[in-house]
């Protein structure tokens, strides 16, 4: 993380963490799927690794009331 204590993180930072592209999170964070806050209207965005694990969790298990296939 950028700062030594902050639970903020870049969202270079956060695609790291999560593994997945700027693409991606920038997409996440529009539709509303991953909370975040922009940085002084700019296009740089601040993420809290708990928001980013609920993202994650949420895409990987998808919704609960999805029939399973047999």
């Amino acid at each position: 993380m950028s700062e030594a204590h902050s639970p903020w993180m870049r969202l270079s930072e956060a695609c790291e963490y999560a593994r997945l592209s700027v693409p991606t999170l920038r997409r996440a964070i529009k539709a509303g799927r991953l909370e975040a806050v922009k940085v002084n209207g700019a296009r740089m965005y601040r993420v809290r690794q708990d928001a980013i694990d609920a993202y994650l969790c949420a895409w990987v298990c998808g919704p609960l009331d999805r029939e399973v296939r047999r």
